[in-house]
């Protein structure tokens, strides 16, 4: 070997030097730079705006070990009202890798969520999130999916809502995909959790949605459910659920089964607000089965407990003349509000009608509704006699003359709204 010259070999230290001790220091000095960069801050926001389909702002994004991601201050907006759906102080996303054994199996991504927060009035915009996830279209195939969270906070629910213990996960089933969530009332720690299951079957063309609802072992908000089922809205500001619910989705429009108890429901919320007759006061309503088949009632059950509160005398003469119940005591007096003190009444409709029993207590058993005077309502004279739906539907509706006489009633009611 030819002897080297001392300046040959000062510069093959030297680069030797820069390219194992420069070179790398200052690539990943750039790379380090890059990652905290507001570049690369609004790069993985557009990027999870092509997954999400909605806008998206980031404070800052790490990545402390490899494999995970960190998104501080995420925040998500309709992107056509620019109105805000979800926000957090950071998630934490772990695309861990396969487990042992498993090859060829793609790991489920893990999300943990800091401080969550979702918009109660953009709920249709998280319900467009989740369809994206189990249509895959949000990325990640058939690829699964857990989320945890210790809190959640609902803005824009009264009264406020506060969920905890919050778990969820997406994975594929032989029909499609499923999402479940699982989740406490904040101050209820002890009862069983309320449990959200929603599946997408890609085995019927088109694919159908269908959800099932178990609320646990403590009423859950009717305002809550009435972020993703509109009908609980009716219901009222302080009513609660507790039961079960599941509904598919088809064609002819929804199925499903629903049984349990509504509690603090605002009758004059549910009935005189969409009808011309007027009743007041809070009920409990409790359903023992109800079907519905492509968005008809098919048959329900149950019993109605309310009281006391206000009625309009046009609502109890059309119970006596439509529907055939026997009138009492306060159906003779001239007011158009007439006052009582327990309304109990136990249901059943089917194919065959609808029937009614009266349950109030009193000097008669069969009493409906009852007053400080005596019975105002109570069953007919051929209880066991099905009254058609129709004329049930017809007792509930007035023509244009009675109409006005019911809207003057409903204006002297002292918890009138309007």
């Amino acid at each position: 070997m030819a002897p080297l010259y001392d300046s040959t070999r000062r510069r093959i230290a030297l680069a030797t030097f820069f390219a194992v001790g420069v070179l790398p220091t200052v690539v990943l000095s750039g790379w380090a730079a890059w990652w905290r960069s507001p570049w690369h801050v609004r790069r993985e926001a557009e990027r999870l705006e092509l997954q999400l389909g909605m806008r998206v702002s980031l404070a800052a994004v790490r990545h402390p070990r490899p494999g995970v991601v960190v998104y501080e201050g995420l925040g998500l907006r309709d992107p056509e009202t620019d109105r805000p759906v979800f926000r957090c102080r950071a998630v934490e996303a772990d695309w861990a890798a396969a487990p042992q054994g498993a090859a060829g199996t793609q790991p489920p991504l893990r999300l943990a969520v800091s401080l969550p927060e979702i918009n109660a009035s953009a709920w249709d915009e998280l319900w467009r999130l989740l369809d994206r996830v189990l249509s895959r279209r949000a990325g990640l195939a058939d690829r699964g999916l857990t989320i945890a969270a210790d809190e959640l906070a609902v803005a824009g629910l009264q009264p406020s809502t506060k969920l905890v213990e919050l778990r969820g996960k997406v994975e594929a089933i032989s029909q499609g995909m499923q999402a479940e969530i699982v989740f406490r009332l904040a101050g209820e720690t002890q009862s069983e959790p309320a449990r959200l299951r929603v599946m997408r079957n890609r085995q019927v063309t088109p694919p159908a949605v269908a959800f099932a609802l178990e609320s646990g072992g403590s009423p859950l908000p009717c305002p809550l459910l009435a972020m993703g089922l509109e009908g609980f809205g009716l219901l009222g500001a302080q009513s609660t659920f507790q039961g079960t619910l599941w509904s598919s989705q088809s064609r002819d429009g929804p199925s499903g089964e629903l049984s349990g108890e509504f509690d603090g429901v605002d009758l004059e919320r549910l009935v005189s607000d969409r009808l011309p007759h007027l009743i007041s006061g809070t009920a409990e309503i409790q359903v023992e089965r109800a079907h519905f088949h492509g968005g008809r009632l098919q048959d329900a059950s149950g019993t109605v407990a309310a009281g006391p509160g206000m009625v309009s005398r046009s609502l109890v003469e059309a119970a006596v003349q439509r529907l055939g119940l026997t009138g009492g005591v306060g159906i003779d007096r001239p007011d158009r509000l007439i006052p009582y003190e327990r309304l109990a009444v136990r249901f059943a409709c089917d194919a065959k009608g609808l029937r009614v029993q009266g349950l109030s207590p009193g000097d008669s058993p069969k009493t409906i509704l009852a007053g400080r005077r005596g019975p105002i309502l109570s069953e007919s004279q051929s209880p066991a006699t099905p009254l058609p739906l129709a004329a049930a539907i017809q007792a509930l509706m007035l023509d244009a003359e009675e109409s006005g006489a019911a809207d003057a009633a409903r204006a002297e009611s002292p918890t009138s709204r309007r």
